[in-house]
């Protein structure tokens, strides 16, 4: 009596058949399947992998030791796995760069997401988390997920994301004190991954010159603020003060006076 057993499993899953046939008189001689036009076996308990999800009819022929044979077919099923797709509200951006990620998948009940960043740590279980990068670079993004039916599925997004480098801005103004009679400055512009520089001077003068030079005509305080921007577009600042100190007179007078009040 022909019988076996195949229990229903998920695509890319391996189905192991249980041979539960029975031989009354004698023992079994031989074993010969056919999965459906997708192979065969002629093992007694055979493992086989289907190319695609739906029914499939296997078929189980049984010999035994006197030339005696039964056929049986079954009808297993091969189990879609979920169709994974996510996305991200942010692509690229200046550093810190924080991302929503969105789970699009089909029949998804559980979600392991892996973030890519090594920095910090970013695996998350939650359907639709969000992280903050701290440190430029490339990201990729990974996302395994399991369906309803109990079948698991991962898709990966190679450098999905991409983190910008921040410039640094700094400068020296060359001298940082002097009097109007000699209010030239010198600004020597020591920034880090700039492509382009805003000067404002502080007196309503503006350079976007990566060394400017610069004249004051008023004396006192000016607070001088550099704006480093990269190729990229990420910006910093930095604010350095100056001074202008007023001209010195001195009085010489011409008569003196016995008690020195002239």
């Amino acid at each position: 009596l022909a019988d076996f057993a195949g229990p229903d499993a998920c695509l890319n899953d391996p189905f192991v058949f249980t041979d539960n046939s029975i031989a009354y008189s004698t023992g079994l001689g031989s074993w010969t399947w056919d999965f459906d036009g997708t192979g065969n076996s002629v093992s007694q308990n055979p493992t086989h992998s289907f190319p695609s999800s739906g029914a499939y009819n296997v078929e189980l022929i049984v010999e035994d030791l006197k030339g005696c044979k039964d056929t049986i077919e079954k009808s297993i099923n091969v189990l879609p796995l979920p169709v994974i797709d996510f996305m991200a509200d942010l692509l690229k951006a200046c550093a810190p760069m924080t991302v929503s990620f969105t789970d699009m998948s089909n029949d998804a009940i559980s979600w392991d997401w892996d973030l890519g960043d090594t920095y910090n740590a970013s695996s998350y279980t939650s359907q639709n988390p969000t992280h903050t990068y701290t440190e430029p670079g490339l990201y990729t993004i990974t996302l395994n997920v399991t369906s309803s039916l109990g079948c698991s599925n991962s898709f990966t997004n190679n450098n999905m994301l991409e983190v910008y480098y921040n410039p640094i801005a700094d400068f020296i103004p060359v001298p940082d004190k002097t009097s109007l009679a000699d209010a030239i400055f010198n600004f020597n512009n020591t920034s880090f991954n700039g492509a382009t520089w805003i000067w404002d001077f502080g007196d309503g003068e503006t350079s976007t010159d990566e060394f400017p030079v610069h004249i004051y005509s008023d004396t006192g305080w000016h607070q001088v603020s550099l704006i480093t921007i990269s190729i990229d577009g990420c910006k910093d600042t930095t604010l350095n003060d100056v001074y202008v100190a007023p001209n010195f007179s001195i009085f010489f007078p011409n008569a003196f006076t016995p008690n020195g009040d002239m």
